[in-house]
Order: structure tokens, then C-alpha cells, then sequence
């Protein structure tokens, strides 16, 4: 006989398997609201920067684009950030850069440290926490760092997707454009790149580009592997030049089994006619989420775009909400709410306000995010959320009703993530004609009335659904596995339901 196999035990031969949870951030599972609301959930803003410049090398200020990542191994976060260092201008003036790379860890992303390293030379000393990167300019190659999920090298542990310019190597071409040098007198050589390390604080770039900066604009954003697409997800800004204008962003995708083999991105998101006109797209930030992927989208306003430099507004760009079920269409389904703002007038945040991929551990969601008060005055902030929180649906007065389309029973339980401390939220189940089942109707529910993240709703008591109703391995059940859900919500809100 063949042998069983600990997921046929545990699942196939009862009947019960894991339970699939249903966000409610879009309608996609929803088929009637009545008296109720989606409302965008904002995280929780830590009041002051959870990094800032301390450090003589860090200059005045330290910020980041998407370098860091939560080691489940070691259970720490990593992250690799920049530090204002005129020092590396003048080291490097063809870059016209003035930052040098570092690194700091931390168990909470709330408290870093920043380790000694002994890999780069500062001012005669190498105790430092400075990260050995080839030398760039631009968002250089710690903009995106992340594990390679694939690596049978020891020196590739750690990746890295930078978008830079560097000093030309023998043979490199030289990308031209409109007004700048030619070919021939351009010192620097400007792309996309990979990288790799074997600790994260030695890098290497691989000698070829991956993407040209003549047809992508910089501020790419490595979303990460999707182990069940099989496939590498990055965020990029397709060149878009304007005819004696500026460039104009919006977001593109690319979806690539091979980071070397990089297909040119298809359009994901770009503004409409429900945005303000002159509205841009400059950076997206995302994460895998049951059922698909958020993403923050930063999203610049006419009062930032202003092509004259010292005129532009820097508070006004705020993140919205997207959402996407195959990571290629995505939506707004929140509206034009902002997510994630800049900080009030004379706060640390004011201004130039950019998360990172939120980070899910466990139950809590971090977010980093780099802002400040001026170009080089700047900081990372920590902002935080509970899981599946991203959206809600309330009642817009106080009492509402959701309705689910027919959603599939993966075992015996219907468990929701919600806020009802203020009020309550029952459950009916229905068969998929809209008949209440017996002992599971509104009457018989009991209400909910707390907050949590994962209740068990029952009904006179009882939480398990009998194998009558919902059958196991080797008996059918009436109705079955497919059931729609009516929620009674008053004064609460719902955030997911599993089952």
C-alpha cells in the first residue's frame, strides 16, 4: 500500500484543510452591502524617526528606498540605508552623488543597531557599520536588497537591484539623451544592475544590464519571489518623455522567471479621470496578502510637480491604496484616500514621504518609510498595522448588512478579524439560493463583541459546522462545502473572514 502522507492524513482522508481567509479591500466576494462602507485603514505613525543620522559619516540626514528585509532565521530585520557624506562627492564627482551605504539590524524595526562592519575605510578607521558597494550614483545598488530564494552559491546569498550611474568600465556604453554629452565624453555608465553578497556587506555587480535607464526611469521596487507564480515581481516607471516637458510617471510591471532575463514592463497603474490633473504615479511598495497583493502606491500632486525646482511642494505627496488578485490588474478600490501621509507642518515628516515593501511578521505589519524636512534633512520612520487590516467595511450610521457571494468551505469553522468593541457583529449562513440553514441563522448566532484578529463565530454555543452540513472525506453533507455568509455589523468593523 502506498504510504500516507502526513498532509493526506491530516487533510485528505478528514476532509478538513487549512482555512482560506477572504479580505474584504475590494468587492470581489461580496455580493449585497446595505447601510455599510469600505473605509481605508491607516497604520499607526510612530512619533519620531526610528533611524536617523547619528553617526559622524551619516552627515545630516539617513533615508532609504526598499533595502530591508526580516531574516526569519536569525528573527531580526536588516536593512540597508543611505547616509548624507559630501566626502563620497568628492571621492566621486562625476556621480554627483552625496551619499555612502549602511547598514543597521534590529528585532522589533523599532530600536537599530549599527554594527561595527570593518569592510570600508572612513576617515582612516573601519569601524563603521559602512557597506562595501561598488561605487554609484542615484538610487545606487542598496535600493533594493533582498534573499535569492534559489542560490546554490555561497556568494550570492544576498541580491541586490540597483538602478545607478557609475564610472564607465572599458568597452560600457554611454546612454545619451536630449541636451547631455554624447556617447563619447559621458564618464558614467547608467542601468539597472544585479548585485550579489554572501553577508550583505561585500557586494559585487554583475557586469551586464538588466534594463536600460533610456527606457526605464529610475526608482524600480523589487516587490520579491512569488513561490506560487514561480516568478520574480518588479515594480518599474517606464520612460515617458514629454515633448519640451518633464517626464511624466506612472507605474509598469514585470513579472520574470529569471532577474536576468527581464521582461520590458506591462502598464499596472496610471492615473485617471479620478485624479487631479497633472496627478503622477512615482513608486510602489507591496506585499502578498491572502488573495493577492496590496501595494502603497506614491502618488505625486500638481503641487509637487512643479518644473520649477524651488517652487515644488514636497508635502504633497501622499500613498495610496491598490490592490491586485494576479499582481498585473490592479485597482483602487479605497477611492483616493491616502494611506500613508506626510507628517503635520514642522513635524520630522513634513516632506518627501516614501515606504519601503511592508514586512508581515506574525500578526503585526511593519512599514519603513524615509522622510523629512528637506533634501538632505531626513530619517526612516516606522508605521504599523495588524494583519489583514488594510480595509474595512462599517456601517455608515450605525447599523449595516454584508452579504457574501457563495464562498468554498475549507473545513468546519467560520473565523472573522474584527473590531466590535464598540458594538456587534453576528453571522447567518445561507445555501447558495439565500435560505437560512437551521440553528445557523441570525437568531441563533452569537454576537461577537471584542476585538481580535481571528474569533470564532458560533451559534448557540457551538462553533463547528457538523459533517450533516458541510459532509467530510468519505460522507456529503447538506448543503455542503459552498455557503454564502450574511454579517449583521453593528457599530464594528470587518476586516476578513476565513472558513
Amino acid at each position: 500500500m502506498t504510504q500516507v502522507t502526513d498532509w493526506q492524513q491530516e487533510h485528505v482522508e478528514t476532509g478538513s484543510y487549512p482555512p482560506v481567509t477572504y479580505l474584504l479591500i475590494d468587492d470581489a466576494h461580496i455580493r449585497h452591502m446595505e447601510g455599510v462602507q469600505r473605509i481605508l485603514c491607516k497604520p499607526q505613525k510612530h512619533p519620531e524617526p526610528v533611524l536617523k543620522a547619528e553617526k559622524p559619516w551619516e552627515g545630516e540626514g539617513v533615508w532609504m528606498h526598499n533595502g530591508w528585509l526580516y531574516d526569519h532565521d536569525e528573527r531580526v530585520f536588516k536593512l540597508w540605508y543611505h547616509c548624507h557624506d559630501p566626502s563620497f562627492f568628492a571621492e566621486y564627482p562625476d556621480l554627483g552623488w552625496n551619499y555612502r551605504r549602511a547598514y543597521a539590524v534590529s528585532a522589533d524595526a523599532q530600536t537599530w543597531e549599527k554594527p561595527d562592519l570593518g569592510v570600508v575605510a572612513w576617515e582612516g578607521s573601519t569601524r563603521n557599520n559602512l557597506v562595501a558597494f561598488p561605487p554609484a550614483g542615484g538610487d545606487g545598488p542598496n535600493a533594493n536588497v533582498f534573499r535569492n530564494p534559489c542560490h546554490g552559491d555561497s556568494n550570492c546569498r544576498y541580491m541586490s537591484l540597483s538602478s545607478e550611474r557609475h564610472p564607465r568600465e572599458p568597452g560600457e556604453r554611454a546612454i545619451t539623451w536630449p541636451g547631455g554629452p554624447d556617447e563619447q565624453s559621458n564618464p558614467n555608465g547608467r542601468g539597472f544592475y544585479l548585485c550579489d553578497s554572501p553577508d550583505g556587506f561585500t557586494w559585487t555587480r554583475r557586469p551586464r544590464i538588466i534594463m536600460s535607464h533610456a527606457l526605464c526611469m529610475d526608482g524600480p521596487t523589487v516587490h520579491g519571489f512569488d513561490a506560487d507564480l514561480n516568478a520574480w515581481i518588479v515594480w518599474w516607471r517606464p520612460r515617458i518623455q514629454l515633448p519640451r516637458g518633464p517626464k511624466f510617471r506612472t507605474m509598469g510591471i514585470s513579472i520574470a522567471s529569471d532577474l536576468e532575463k527581464m521582461p520590458y514592463p506591462q502598464m499596472a497603474l496610471v492615473p485617471d479621470d479620478g485624479d487631479a490633473p497633472g496627478t503622477e504615479f512615482d513608486r510602489c511598495a507591496s506585499v502578498k496578502v491572502s488573495g493577492g497583493y496590496v501595494a502603497l502606491v506614491r502618488t505625486l500632486f500638481p503641487e509637487y510637480n512643479n518644473r520649477d525646482q524651488e517652487k515644488r511642494d514636497f508635502r504633497h505627496i501622499h500613498c495610496q491604496l491598490a490592490f491586485s488578485r494576479d499582481a498585473r490588474t490592479w485597482s483602487r478600490p479605497a477611492g483616493r484616500q491616502s494611506m500613508l501621509t506626510v507628517g503635520e507642518p514642522g513635524s520630522w515628516d513634513e516632506k518627501l514621504i516614501t515606504p519601503a515593501n511592508p514586512i508581515q511578521v506574525g500578526d503585526d505589519i511593519y512599514i519603513l518609510y524615509q522622510a523629512g524636512q528637506g533634501e538632505t534633512q531626513r530619517g526612516i520612520g516606522l508605521a504599523t498595522l495588524k494583519r489583514d487590516r488594510w480595509a474595512a467595511i462599517e456601517p455608515v450610521h450605525i447599523h449595516g448588512v454584508l452579504r457574501t457571494q457563495p464562498v468554498c468551505w475549507a473545513n468546519r469553522q467560520l473565523r472573522i478579524n474584527a473590531d466590535a468593541a464598540g458594538g456587534s457583529i453576528r453571522a447567518e449562513l445561507q445555501d447558495v439560493r439565500g435560505t437560512p440553514i437551521a440553528e445557523f441563522t441570525m437568531d441563533d448566532c452569537d454576537p461577537f463583541t471584542g476585538d481580535s484578529l481571528d474569533h470564532p463565530m458560533s451559534w448557540g454555543g457551538k462553533s463547528q459546522l457538523s459533517d450533516d452540513i458541510v459532509g467530510s472525506a468519505y460522507r456529503e453533507g447538506t448543503p455542503g462545502r459552498v455557503m454564502s455568509i450574511r454579517f449583521d455589523i453593528d457599530r464594528a468593523r470587518l476586516f476578513s473572514f476565513s472558513c
